[in-house]
């Protein structure tokens, strides 16, 4: 939790398994308290999901008043399928190093020499 490179509001589980709820319990255990908060269990309560996530979001799937996840991956598809030529462009852009000032840093530089050191002693 420390190391996640994204901290998420909530976490929100439904209709999960009882071996995914034992292995949660678990985890759990080693969690921040901070972090026990965020996560919720709803099982096959919908309502308490409602309490977390509105319904106007959730899709017709899960009870909720947006499109179903079928409509919704097809308008993302072709969300996408009209911008790829800007997505295709960007995906292909680079930064060009030889206009940066200054000398390209190394990673000894910025995070010093890796391993662990011990005197030697040559006779």
């Amino acid at each position: 939790q420390d190391a996640a490179p994204i901290r998420p509001k909530t976490m929100n589980y439904i209709h999960s398994p009882s071996v995914f709820n034992m292995f949660n319990n678990l985890v759990q255990s080693f969690m921040k308290d901070k972090m026990k908060q965020r996560v919720h269990m709803h099982g096959d309560d919908m309502e308490s999901l409602y309490k977390e996530i509105p319904k106007e979001i959730l899709p017709k799937d899960y009870g909720g008043d947006n499109m179903s996840i079928a409509e919704l991956t097809a308008y993302w598809k072709k969300k996408c399928e009209d911008r790829r030529d800007f997505l295709i462009a960007t995906s292909k852009m680079r930064s060009d190093e030889s206009k940066r000032s200054g000398k390209p840093k190394t990673s000894d530089e910025l995070f010093g020499i890796e391993g662990s050191f011990r005197k030697l002693n040559v006779d």
